[in-house]
This record gives C-alpha cells, sequence and structure tokens, in this order.
C-alpha cells in the first residue's frame, strides 16, 4: 500500500499566498465607493440596537448579524433584490 502524500508537498511553491492578494484587495476596497459607503453605516452598532445577534440552536448561518445588514444594503444599492 502507498503512503498517501500531502498535497502542500505536490504542489510548487510560489512567491505569495492568497492571504497576500486578500490583504491588498482590503486595502483597496476603502478608496472605492462601495467601502466608503460601507465605513458611513455602524453596521456593529445597529445590529445591536436593534436586537440580532447569533442563535447558538439550529442550523449555523452563513453571515453574521452584521453581514446580513450590509447585504441588505448592497441591495439597494446595486438595485438587485430578490423582491422584484
Amino acid at each position: 500500500m502507498r503512503k498517501i502524500q500531502k498535497f502542500s508537498e505536490l504542489q510548487p511553491t510560489i512567491g505569495f499566498t492568497e492571504f497576500d492578494i486578500y490583504r491588498d484587495y482590503q486595502k483597496s476596497f476603502v478608496h472605492t465607493e462601495l467601502g466608503k459607503i460601507h465605513a458611513l453605516f455602524p453596521f456593529a452598532a445597529l445590529a445591536k440596537e436593534w436586537g440580532l445577534c447569533e442563535h447558538s440552536l439550529g442550523r449555523h448561518a452563513y453571515f453574521s448579524a452584521e453581514g446580513k445588514m450590509s447585504l441588505m444594503v448592497l441591495k439597494a444599492y446595486t438595485a438587485l433584490s430578490d423582491t422584484n
């Protein structure tokens, strides 16, 4: 029986990681129009004020309470909605 190798041993080494690309994207996001709009909304404070919280019961949510509110703003900003 052959020994199973780790995939990391098989892949070639490159000079950057996906985290470097994400960090660069995060830095550039704050200068975009959508990034400036995101900075205007205090999503964490709004979620707390409206009583939105993470529940331990039921299925695990993909987005946090702040993320769900951000998606609501994004839908209005892009004029894309599931109700149209």
